[in-house]
């Protein structure tokens, strides 16, 4: 791996690059392999809809709120306008299951309200009747 502060414009110039300079000669990248404009060999690739696609997993940090971060990220995305032939689309939302699993827990804790006042309704009624 090669790092470097400037831009080349073409391969050609990429291989001209001196790497070294050593026993009174320059020593080039050409000199000990080359850089070629293409891909790497595929070791993965993602596909949505059938079609190739490109991967973002956005991840909150500790300490952070799923459903917020998952808002700004909505947010953010919807604010985005990708070239026309591009699509952009969020395909997997942790959030949604969070928030199922809240509106769950709301309902069991009304469902369990209701029925411990009835349970106490029907109990000291039959209690009062003896």
């Amino acid at each position: 791996m090669v790092k470097t502060k400037g831009e080349y414009e073409t391969p050609e110039a990429f291989n001209d690059m001196v790497i070294a300079y050593r026993y009174g000669r320059l020593i080039k990248l050409r000199d000990i392999g080359f850089a070629e404009d293409g891909l790497d060999e595929e070791r993965s690739i993602t596909r949505f809809n059938g079609k190739t696609a490109v991967g973002l997993s956005v991840k909150r940090q500790t300490g952070e709120n799923t459903v917020a971060v998952a808002e700004r990220v909505k947010a953010a995305v919807a604010a985005i306008r990708p070239p026309e032939r591009m699509k952009l689309d969020i395909t997997f939302d942790q959030s949604t299951y969070i928030r199922r699993s809240i509106a769950d827990v709301q309902v069991s804790l009304w469902l369990g309200a209701v029925l411990a006042v009835l349970i106490i309704l029907f109990s000291s009624g039959a209690s009062g009747a003896r």
